[in-house]
């Protein structure tokens, strides 16, 4: 049996939609009964972005991994395994990844998998494309966490509608060299909750129906006090999960990306941990909740800004759908 190899992430990339909706949109557009300040105190979020009608969810995985592939300085040719993380597909079938394979000009033997594990997608997939690269099955992966949210979001609900975004970030994986940052470890996990989190009509087991479209069931449902309380343990326990497991301590760990879901959830989780609330990147003020493209999309930003030295250790954390939960480590 041959060593497992290190993983290195070797480029990264993300994509934003051009449409800027402020939270003003869903009193003056929309006509809830809301407020830029309401939203603003319960989520921290100011401004999110929507892909066009005509623009879906790959086409935003193809934008961000035209972009990481283009940071990393590598060529279609060269990657092995597409895998994309969403909740959001074109379609059931074939999947988000099949379509991103032909946008990027992929090779025919480069394989494909989708990971919909909601706002966990991006870590499970980062979690399979690792495993892929460690074992020799590949030299190259691009890992993709895109959504197209507001295809799915009820804006009659002033509740979740204010939340959702659109966005897609990714990464290119490889060995690990002095010239990648070096991915340390990953944890992941899953408790049965359907109806904490969940799409009713989106699979065989609820068909679509006209009363059923009528009554929005098409739509994301959330049960916002229990997803608050769960999001908040599970910030805390798998972010010490992932960091132990790589063997380090919190004393370790210069920054956390966590899931761009809420401010006051991301907050309660620091105060937790004791972590300095300025060393957690955030930009879902400006972003929103974008499910499994967050966490790359936030690592693309945060790099982009110069956030990170070499040698930096950085935490992800996420939580979401399924219930589902997802830790990684990455020595930049």
């Amino acid at each position: 049996m041959s060593e497992l190899k290190k993983v290195g992430i070797q480029g990264v990339g993300y994509y934003l939609p051009e449409r800027v909706i402020d939270n003003n949109y869903f009193v003056d557009e929309l006509g809830l009964d809301t407020s830029d300040e309401w939203i603003q105190q319960r989520t921290g979020i100011k401004e999110r972005r929507y892909a066009r009608p005509d623009e879906y969810t790959s086409d935003l995985s193809t934008a961000a991994a035209k972009n990481a592939m283009e940071n990393a300085g590598v060529k279609p040719e060269e990657i092995d395994f597409l895998v994309i993380g969403n909740c959001t597909p074109d379609y059931q079938f074939p999947t988000t990844s099949n379509i991103v394979h032909k946008n990027l000009g992929l090779k025919p033997n480069c394989g494909v998998i989708d990971t919909p594990s909601a706002c966990s997608s991006f870590l499970y997939a980062l979690t399979l494309g690792s495993s892929l690269v460690k074992c020799g099955e590949a030299k190259k992966v691009i890992v993709v966490g895109a959504e197209k949210l507001s295809s799915i979001t009820d804006f009659n609900d002033r509740g979740t509608c204010v939340l959702f975004g659109d966005a897609a970030g990714a990464v290119v994986l490889t060995e690990h060299t002095e010239d990648t940052h070096e991915v340390l470890a990953h944890t992941y996990g899953n408790q049965l909750n359907i109806d904490a989190l969940y799409r009713p009509i989106s699979g065989c087991r609820e068909m679509p129906t006209h009363e059923g479209i009528d009554a929005g069931r098409q739509f994301t449902f959330m049960k916002g006090r229990e997803i608050y309380s769960f999001a908040v343990r599970k910030f805390y326990e798998e972010t010490l999960n992932v960091v132990k497991k790589a063997g380090l301590t919190m004393e370790d760990v210069s920054y956390i990306i966590p899931h761009q879901v809420n401010l006051r959830i991301i907050s309660s989780a620091a105060d937790r941990l004791k972590f300095p609330i300025d060393k957690i990147y955030m930009n879902l003020e400006k972003t929103g909740n974008t499910s499994g493209a967050s966490i790359p999309t936030a690592l693309g930003e945060a790099n982009e800004k110069g956030w990170f030295k070499k040698g930096d250790v950085i935490a992800l954390v996420a939580f979401g759908g399924g219930l589902t939960w997802g830790g990684g480590l990455i020595r930049w």
